[in-house]
């Protein structure tokens, strides 16, 4: 057999193992044949790849910069390296870098989507909708950028666009399983019977993964919902939760021994508590909470007043934390001590991509909850806005939901919520005794009941003066929602969920065999 035939056999190896995902696999081979071929283009750029498919940005950073040190005009390596840029929330060199490559290629549509998707991101909407409209013009058979302009209108709450391109993915290919979880948040199948017979068939397809025959099974979850068929509803969350959580490796352990460190921290507040001498010109509201307790609700409650504008959930904070080593207790009076608003300044940094003019903005990420006592330190003359409900129909509402993010694999076993939420209530515990009235405790089913009252009290405590335009947030509210909130938050106050857990109490205390 020839040298080049050997070559492209393991050429097409290591596709296959990058197309499987194994990318330390990936990695391991492709840098072994680059032995043989010195600066090979194709083994840089699906090395640099494989990086970013583990997660380690910086290594895929330097794999991508030394392509285009050998090749400036590489456009693929132009466009990894700025996806690569995105990732380690370098947002404007690589919005630039896109740019850059549509001025070189303007019918270049992998830069015109991940420009259009840095857009939406920075919360320029319209600007995104152009480009991913640009980019059907040059091909309108891509389901990945339909897909991006449905997700773009359901968060700008143009349900009905949203609902036609959705279904263009799904024409186009069947297997998309995310334009589906769209199309799911917006039908009622009360009255529609079309969509829930295509996730029925869906369900039969023998090459489905678990993963997304997870997915499938909580949409028909809902379905059943809608038609008040609350013992096959059950029978599919119960079937959803089962597929997803057998194939995810998470310990609570790990968020215990979290808090136990944040505890440990702060047990003596004597030498974290000093007087601020910051003086903000911008003001942050942090509203968090348990997922699924109306915290999406009372960020476009609050952000519908004139002076706030919201940020959704940004995670700044979570970084910052990790970033300083701020659960070291010697890095934390480190910074405690330099006051220099070091802290307040970078998290300040992070917000200048969203370009917003607001004295107010609202950052909507849920697990700050565990870094109260971090914002009384560092953001003294922020607020806190908690969300609570009652324990029963916040289970059965994360126990409906298939969530995005891997700080959420607790969410898909009866007893791990449990725990979590203990977790939750200690960390609330924790901050009441170490700095009393340090955030507002804001109930779920107050809010519901008396939308009025509770949000004259929300605005008061966050200092802002009454403005009736929040009692019509999903009227007046412009800024885009992107959790799966998303269609609830934008619909007026309901009161059906308020105990929606009492049609399935009798399924969750006798569960079913799996």
């Amino acid at each position: 057999m020839l040298l080049s035939q050997k070559i492209q056999e393991q050429l097409n190896i290591i596709k296959n193992s990058y197309i499987a995902q194994r990318y330390s696999e990936t990695i391991s081979k492709s840098k072994k044949l680059l032995k043989q071929l010195p600066n090979n283009n194709y083994l840089m750029n699906i090395i640099g790849l494989s990086y970013n498919g583990l997660g380690d940005h910086e290594n895929a950073k330097k794999i991508f910069s030394k392509i285009l040190n050998i090749n400036p005009n590489n456009l693929d390596a132009k466009n990894n390296y700025a996806t690569t840029l995105k990732y380690l929330s370098e947002i404007d060199e690589a919005e630039e870098i896109f740019e850059s490559i549509i001025d070189e290629d303007q019918r270049n549509v992998h830069a015109l989507n991940n420009l259009a998707n840095i857009k939406r991101d920075k919360k320029k909407n319209e600007e995104a909708i152009l480009l991913y409209k640009k980019i059907i013009e040059i091909n309108d058979n891509l389901a990945i950028v339909h897909y991006n302009l449905s997700l773009t209108y359901l968060q700008l709450k143009k349900k009905e666009l949203a609902k036609k391109h959705a279904l263009i993915v799904n024409t186009l290919n069947p297997k998309f399983i995310l334009s589906d979880q769209i199309l799911n948040t917006l039908i009622d199948y009360s009255n529609d019977e079309g969509h829930f017979k295509v996730l029925q068939n869906k369900l039969s397809d023998e090459s489905l993964d678990d993963n997304l025959k997870s997915q499938v099974n909580f949409m028909l979850g809902k379905a059943y919902e809608d038609k008040k068929d609350y013992e096959n509803s059950f029978f599919h969350y119960q079937k959803a939760n089962f597929l997803k959580r057998k194939n995810i490796k998470y310990s609570i352990e790990f968020e215990e021994e979290n808090f136990e460190k944040i505890q440990n921290l702060f047990k003596d507040q004597k030498n974290l508590n000093l007087d601020s001498v910051q003086s903000y010109n911008q003001k942050i509201i942090f509203i968090c909470g348990m997922p699924r307790s109306g915290t999406t609700l009372v960020d476009q409650i609050i952000s519908t007043h004139s002076k706030v504008q919201s940020m959704e959930e940004t995670g700044f904070l979570n970084k910052i934390i990790k970033s300083e080593n701020l659960l070291n207790k010697n890095s934390l009076l480190t910074k405690i001590k330099l006051h220099e608003d070091q802290i307040y300044k970078k998290f300040l940094k992070m917000t200048d991509k969203f370009k917003f003019k607001e004295t107010y903005l609202t950052d909507k990420s849920l697990f700050n909850f565990k870094y109260i006592g971090f914002i009384k330190v560092f953001f003294p003359k922020c607020k806190v806005l908690v969300l609570k409900r009652d324990f029963d129909n916040n289970l059965l509402s994360i126990f409906k939901n298939s969530f995005q993010s891997q700080n959420l694999n607790w969410t898909y076993d009866i007893k791990e919520i449990e725990s979590f939420y203990k977790l939750y209530l200690k960390y609330l515990d924790l901050w009441q005794n170490v700095f009393p009235n340090s955030f507002m405790t804001v109930n779920y089913e107050d809010l519901i009941i008396n939308l009025e009252e509770q949000t004259k009290k929300m605005l008061n405590y966050c200092g802002l003066n009454w403005e009736i335009d929040c009692l019509k947030y999903f009227e007046k509210n412009k800024s885009s929602i992107s959790t799966v909130s998303s269609n609830q938050a934008s619909q007026p106050i309901y009161n059906k969920s308020l105990d929606k857990y009492k049609f399935y109490k009798k399924f969750f205390q006798k569960k079913t065999a799996l």
